[in-house]
């Protein structure tokens, strides 16, 4: 059974993708602040991540996520970031530059630990098919 990591997966685009593989019969590991019933796994993350410096963030998911994959690590068929959006609120709201500077914060944040996810546990197969164009 392939596994794959969506990143957000309690958030309504990451709930669909969740819900889509696991119709599939895929095993999948959510990441976000809230579990999703239909995953196999979760990785909640801690509130104060939505303001904790990257590397906090990351290097806590890195752990999480190692020690929900144990022995398969390296076997990741696909890593989805499904995480962020907008989440300014309204213009005229006075706290408007903190909103974006927040929800900018957290999806770079999320895309570059995502990414980093994958460089680690994706299968090998899978990293030289993105860097051959090859099939895996």
């Amino acid at each position: 059974m392939s596994h794959a990591l969506v990143y957000g997966g309690g958030g309504a685009l990451g709930r669909a993708i969740v819900g889509h593989l696991r119709k599939s019969n895929w095993k999948v590991t959510s990441v976000d602040f809230t579990s999703n019933n239909d995953a196999t796994n979760n990785v909640v993350l801690n509130m104060n991540a939505s303001t904790a410096s990257l590397e906090t963030t990351g290097r806590d998911v890195e752990a999480q996520v190692a020690k929900v994959l144990g022995s398969e690590s390296g076997k990741l068929g696909v890593v989805v970031n499904a995480a962020g959006g907008w989440a300014g609120g309204n213009l005229a709201d006075d706290a408007f530059y903190s909103n974006v500077s927040l929800m900018i914060s957290q999806s770079v944040n999320s895309s570059v630990i995502s990414a980093r996810l994958a460089s680690k546990h994706l299968k090998e197969c899978v990293r030289k098919t993105f860097r051959a164009f090859g099939t895996c």
